[in-house]
């Protein structure tokens, strides 16, 4: 039954198919500007948000995937209340997601990725020595707090530093760091 939720996804299939369109396009060219940038070419703040979002979710990764049994180790500890520590952890991401403007409005770039690995860091740390299904719940609260900046982090700043004319392929690339990231992250 757990799988029966990707059937949802047919329903938006078909909604997109319906109210979604695709815009014209106008190409416009810039002198001295070469759409075809080089993807080795790119600059050091581009490849350190390309490995940003490949570690990060590597590493957010391990939770959804191993947490559900971490938990199961403390007795009394039920299907449900497995289920329970990941939506402490996806609702405290998703809370930090509704305030990443407030945040970015105050911090950089940078600043926002150093809260954001301290505290996940913070999380696994502080799960690795939980002694009870509570500490273990609050640990995996403290992930979702940093994992909820991650992705907004990494995607506002691609494309903000990178032109227009090619930022929707280094978004794509920098999707595909980051679901390579979520393919490794069992390993």
């Amino acid at each position: 039954y757990p799988f029966l939720i990707y059937g949802f996804s047919l329903l938006v299939l078909f909604l997109a198919l319906r109210f979604l369109y695709e815009p014209k396009i106008e190409r416009r060219t810039k002198e001295g500007n070469d759409s075809k940038i080089s993807f080795i070419a790119t600059t050091r703040k581009v490849w350190i948000i390309f490995f940003s979002g490949f570690f990060g979710m590597t590493v957010f990764y391990i939770m959804p995937v191993q947490l559900p049994f971490y938990v199961k180790k403390f007795d009394g500890v039920t299907d449900s209340q497995a289920g329970l520590a990941l939506v402490a952890m996806m609702s405290t991401q998703t809370i930090m997601a509704v305030f990443y403007r407030k945040i970015k409005d105050r911090m950089n770039y940078p600043g926002i990725y150093a809260i954001c690995f301290s505290l996940m860091g913070l999380g696994l740390f502080f799960l690795s020595i939980s002694n009870s299904y509570i500490e273990s719940l609050l640990s995996a609260a403290v992930v979702g707090l940093g994992a909820g900046w991650l992705m907004p982090n990494a995607s506002l700043w691609m494309m903000a530093i990178v032109d227009e004319s090619v930022r929707g392929r280094f978004v794509g690339i920098l999707s595909m760091f980051t679901f390579s990231g979520m393919l490794l992250s069992p390993v």
